[in-house]
């Protein structure tokens, strides 16, 4: 993520959630995994996390859903999404932008 193209507080937030995840004991591979997917979604947004709208998340999944990715790739898209705003507004509900 280094030599990412990501905006640097994305990469910020992106590095804190990894903290969070060790902290909670998940699977290496699940790290990755999940890593890895906020890296793409950070570059389709083209701006930092904390300041990603509703708006913008409806029009990511929309080009998730309209993509030619498997059901599951969609699935983890989303799914990882939403684990990472409930980490990033600390919230224990799924926060405005994602609900």
């Amino acid at each position: 993520m280094r030599n990412s193209n990501i905006d640097s507080r994305s990469k910020e937030l992106i590095l804190n959630f990894y903290s969070n995840c060790l902290t909670r004991g998940l699977s290496k591979a699940r790290i990755v995994k999940y890593l890895e997917t906020l890296e793409r979604i950070a570059r389709f947004f083209k701006k930092p996390f904390d300041e990603v709208t509703k708006g913008d998340v409806a029009e990511f999944v929309r080009s998730v859903e309209e993509s030619d990715y498997s059901e599951w790739t969609k699935r983890d898209y989303k799914l990882i999404l939403r684990i990472f705003f409930k980490w990033l507004k600390n919230s224990e509900e799924y926060p405005e932008e994602i609900s």
